[in-house]
């Protein structure tokens, strides 16, 4: 009885141990959106604390143009569609990015560790300029209140023109690709 005590209380700090190692990993390939001229627009990055930077958490990147993948020739300007997992942070931002709203520019980088060679997460920065809010479609209720995190809705954005680089891995060499929307 006495080993098996003793056994359980050296397995708990390991399991433990390995939940929050599991959590930083998980929580480190996350992907942040973050659009400038917005009152609830933060400043810096990419960031560590990232939500009180003004960075808001994108569970879901769908983007109707090719541009994730490397090696392609062509691409569509369709708009950029966002589905948001809502948090405290993200209420004035729904709020502020009605329909017709304008900022100078828009941002989605995927936030993880320094890629490495044995990483197969690639590591993608995604910037617009000229970006209009086309729609906001949104479930969410509109109060100051607290807000847990489940899906609150999608956000579609036009951009006038895109900056975008990827990176595999550490070893790879970066792709930059730099287009405008002549149907902007």
């Amino acid at each position: 009885m006495r080993v098996q005590g003793a056994t359980k209380w050296l397995l708990l700090p390991a399991i433990l141990g390995f939940l929050l190692f599991t959590g930083i990993a998980v929580r480190a390939d996350e992907y942040y959106f973050r659009m400038s001229d917005l009152p609830s627009d933060g400043s810096g990055g990419p960031p560590s604390n990232p939500v009180a930077q003004g960075w808001m958490g994108v569970a879901d990147v769908a983007l109707d143009f090719g541009l994730l993948q490397p090696g392609q020739t062509a691409a569509t300007f369709a708009p950029l569609k966002l589905k948001l997992r809502c948090s405290r942070a993200m209420v004035e931002l729904i709020r502020r990015a009605m329909t017709g709203a304008v900022a100078s520019e828009a941002v989605i980088e995927q936030i993880q560790q320094l890629p490495d060679a044995q990483s197969p997460n690639p590591h993608f920065r995604l910037t617009m300029r000229g970006v209009r809010v086309r729609s906001v479609e949104t479930t969410l209720p509109l109060v100051a209140a607290a807000v847990s995190a489940t899906w609150c809705g999608e956000v579609l954005l036009e951009f006038a023109d895109i900056d975008y680089l990827y990176q595999l891995n550490a070893t790879a060499q970066p792709v930059h690709i730099r287009l405008k929307n002549l149907a902007y």
